[in-house]
């Protein structure tokens, strides 16, 4: 209907009674005539940010605090995590932590 086309044209693409689509068309201008009586509907209120792993793991770290992660877990998921963290980090002090908490346990578990 925005294109141009007429209830029948439209009815006819979307293979339905011209008078279902019709139908169907005035009861949503009704519909949104309602609602704009009560105005807009109120936007989503922001997101509260969330702290990733990777900025608690690296604030921990920073903090002076022993940082204690399993092997293998660091090796699957948390390494691959601190990589991606550092190419994409534009704190250059943030992206220095985590490089050297990431030297920190390579050399622990020895992936150097």
């Amino acid at each position: 209907m925005r294109e141009g086309a007429t209830v029948e044209e439209a009815a006819g693409r979307a293979d339905i009674a011209a008078a279902e689509l019709q139908d169907y068309l005035d009861r949503a201008n009704r519909l949104s005539g309602q609602f704009a009586r009560f105005g807009a509907p109120p936007a989503p209120a922001p997101g509260k940010p969330e702290t990733s792993g990777i900025t608690l793991l690296v604030d921990a770290s920073r903090a002076g605090h022993f940082v204690d992660i399993d092997p293998e877990t660091y090796r699957l998921y948390w390494r691959t995590e601190l990589k991606i963290h550092t190419a994409n980090c534009e704190d250059s002090e943030m992206r220095a932590a985590a490089l050297k908490l990431m030297d920190e346990f390579d050399r622990r578990f020895d992936l150097s």
